[in-house]
C-alpha cells in the first residue's frame, strides 16, 4: 500500500528529476570530452534529445496530477459559477484525445516496429522514443481518471452536507 501511495505521489517527479540529472550529466561529460580531453562522443546530443522527449511527455501527466495544465481560463474569471463545468468538459475532451492518440500510437509504434527503424548515432530502436507519446499518454488517463474521481467524491460530499443542513 506504501508503494502506491508512493507511486501516486512521486512517480512523475522523480523519472523526471532523474531525467534531467541525466541530461546535465551527458552534456557535461560531451563538453568536457570536446574541450579537455578533445575527443567528442557522437551520441550525447541524440541521447539527451531523447530524454526530452521522455521527459516532455511525462510531464503531461504531472501537470494534469499538479493540477496547472495549460488552459486559457477567460470565460472562468468572468463567469465564476462555471469553472467546474468548463474543468469538466476540458478534462473530459483531454481524455477522448488520449484515447485516440493511444489508438493511433500503438499503429505508429506498431510500423516503427516493423520496419526495424533505429536512431542515427546509437543504434537505439527507434519505438522506445516513440513510446514516450504513448506512456505520456496512458499516465494523462490515469491522472484524468484520479480528477475525474476527486470532482465525484466533492460532489457527493457538497450533496450529503448539503442534506444534512437541510435536516437540521
Amino acid at each position: 500500500m506504501k508503494l502506491l501511495k508512493w507511486i501516486d505521489d512521486y512517480f512523475e517527479e522523480t523519472l523526471m528529476a532523474i531525467m534531467l540529472a541525466a541530461i546535465t550529466l551527458i552534456t557535461f561529460v560531451q563538453i568536457f570530452m570536446r574541450f579537455i580531453i578533445g575527443q567528442a562522443m557522437s551520441f550525447p546530443e541524440e541521447l539527451c534529445r531523447y530524454i526530452f522527449i521522455w521527459l516532455s511527455f511525462l510531464g503531461i501527466s504531472y501537470s494534469i496530477k499538479a493540477g496547472n495544465s495549460l488552459k486559457v481560463d477567460i470565460l472562468e474569471t468572468f463567469i465564476p459559477k462555471i469553472k467546474t463545468v468548463l474543468n469538466l468538459v476540458q478534462n473530459i475532451v483531454f481524455f477522448a484525445f488520449c484515447v485516440v492518440m493511444i489508438w493511433q500510437g500503438f499503429i505508429a509504434v506498431g510500423k516503427i516496429v516493423v520496419y526495424n527503424q533505429t536512431s542515427a548515432a546509437m543504434g537505439m530502436p527507434m519505438w522506445i522514443v516513440y513510446a514516450a507519446f504513448l506512456t505520456g499518454c496512458v499516465l494523462a488517463i490515469l491522472r484524468l481518471i484520479q480528477v475525474f474521481y476527486k470532482m465525484i467524491r466533492r460532489t457527493v460530499k457538497k450533496s450529503e452536507s448539503e442534506v444534512l443542513e437541510s435536516n437540521q
